[in-house]
C-alpha cells in the first residue's frame, strides 16, 4: 500500500510539472497607442443577465459532461434549474457589478488523457481541464457579449473561433491563391508555424492591456482580471488528486471565454507580415508568398524573421522542430529555402 502511493505520489509530481504553465512577462504597448486604439472601437462595460437567460443556459447543458473540481454534477443543475436559477442570477449580476469572479470557481482539475507512445511519459498525455459546470453558465454570458463585440474587429486572416469563419474557409483562401499563382507559371512558398503550448504561455498583463484596448473596459475589465488572476489547479492520476498549484499565465483551459481572450491577444500577428500574405487558425499561422526572384525570396525571409521576433517579445515561441516549409512550383528547382532567425537549421520540407 505504501509503495502504491509513493508511486502515484511521483506520478502526480512529475504531471503536475509538466502540466503546469510558465509564468510570462509583458510590456504594454504604448499608452498613446492604447488610447487610440480604444477611441476607434465601442464600449463593452456593464452588462445584467436576466433569469431566463440563466434558465435556458442551465437546461441546455449537457449531463454528459464530466463534474467539475466543485463536486457539483452537470445532472443536478440541470434537473433543478426552476428552482436555483433566480438564486443563480442574483449570484451572477453581483458577480459582474462588482467586478469579482468567485475564487471557489477558479480551481481546474486536471486530467490527463494518454494519447502515445510510452504510458510512463507525461509528455505523451493530453491534459484535459475540468471546471465546475456552474462557472460555465455564467462564462456563457460573458463569451456572448465578447464574441459579439469583437467579432468585426478581429482581423480577417483570422478564422478561428468566429462565426462564420472556420478551418475550411481559411484552407479555401490560401488554395485561391495557390492556384492563380501556378496558373500563372510562379512559385508558391508556405512557412508553417507552429507554437508550443500558445493557450497556456498567454501572459495576462498584456491581455488585459489588449482588453483595453479593443474597448472592453470598467467592470466587465475588472470581472476579466478576476476570472484570469488567481487562478489554480490540480492533476487526478489514478483516482489520487495532487496539491493545488498557481497558475500564472494563458487563459482557462476548458472554459468558454478562453478561445476569444487568445484571439484578442494574438491579434497583432498578422499585422507583423508586411509583404507575404498569412493565414491563422488560432495559434496554426502560415506565411505564404509567390517566389520569381531572390527578392522575393529575402522578403519572405524577412516577414519570417519579424514573426519570430514576435513570437519572442510576446512570449509565444515558434516551436522549430514542428514548423515546416513547403514549396508548390511546376519548376524543376525552387528558387531558396528559409530559415528560422538566429537558427541555422533549415525548415523541414513537407
Amino acid at each position: 500500500m505504501t509503495i502504491t502511493r509513493a508511486l502515484k505520489h511521483q506520478r502526480l509530481s512529475r504531471s503536475q510539472s509538466y502540466l503546469t504553465p510558465t509564468l510570462c512577462r509583458f510590456s504594454l504597448l504604448p499608452q498613446r497607442c492604447a488610447l487610440c486604439l480604444t477611441s476607434l472601437h465601442p464600449i463593452l462595460n456593464e452588462l445584467e443577465i436576466p433569469v431566463e437567460m440563466v434558465l435556458t443556459f442551465l437546461k441546455q447543458l449537457d449531463i454528459n459532461k464530466a463534474t467539475g473540481s466543485d463536486g457539483i454534477p452537470v445532472r443536478l443543475l440541470k434537473e433543478t434549474a426552476n428552482q436555483i436559477a433566480p438564486s443563480l442570477t442574483m449570484l451572477f449580476n453581483k458577480s459582474l457589478r462588482l467586478g469579482i469572479f468567485p475564487g471557489d470557481w477558479k480551481l481546474a482539475n486536471i486530467v490527463p488523457i494518454f494519447k502515445r507512445g510510452k504510458r510512463d511519459s507525461v509528455e505523451n498525455y493530453r491534459p484535459i481541464s475540468l471546471l465546475p459546470a456552474i462557472s460555465k453558465v455564467l462564462e456563457r454570458f460573458v463569451w456572448a457579449g465578447l464574441r459579439d463585440h469583437i467579432s468585426h474587429l478581429i482581423s480577417r486572416n483570422q478564422h478561428g473561433f468566429l462565426a462564420g469563419r472556420s478551418c475550411v474557409t481559411q484552407l479555401i483562401s490560401v488554395l485561391h491563391y495557390i492556384g492563380g499563382q501556378l496558373d500563372a507559371g510562379k512559385q508558391i512558398d508556405i512557412i508553417y508555424l507552429d507554437t508550443s503550448k500558445a493557450f497556456d504561455k498567454v501572459g495576462h498583463t498584456k491581455l488585459l492591456g489588449r482588453l483595453q484596448q479593443y474597448g472592453i473596459s470598467g467592470k466587465r475589465h475588472d470581472w476579466l482580471r478576476s476570472y484570469l488572476q488567481g487562478r489554480k489547479q490540480q492533476v487526478t492520476v489514478v483516482g489520487a488528486t495532487s496539491q493545488e498549484l498557481p497558475v500564472t499565465s494563458g487563459v482557462p483551459q476548458g472554459s468558454l471565454p478562453g478561445p476569444i481572450l487568445f484571439l484578442l491577444f494574438v491579434d497583432d500577428l498578422p499585422n507583423t507580415v508586411k509583404i507575404s500574405r498569412v493565414a491563422c487558425y488560432a495559434d496554426d499561422t502560415k506565411i505564404f508568398k509567390s517566389i520569381d526572384s531572390i527578392t522575393d525570396c529575402n522578403a519572405l525571409q524577412s516577414d519570417l524573421n519579424d514573426l519570430v521576433s514576435w513570437s519572442e517579445s510576446s512570449g509565444l515561441i515558434f516551436n522549430q522542430s514542428k514548423c515546416k516549409y513547403l514549396c508548390i512550383t511546376r519548376k524543376k528547382s525552387p528558387a531558396c529555402t528559409v530559415h528560422l532567425q538566429h537558427q541555422r537549421n533549415a525548415f523541414g520540407i513537407l
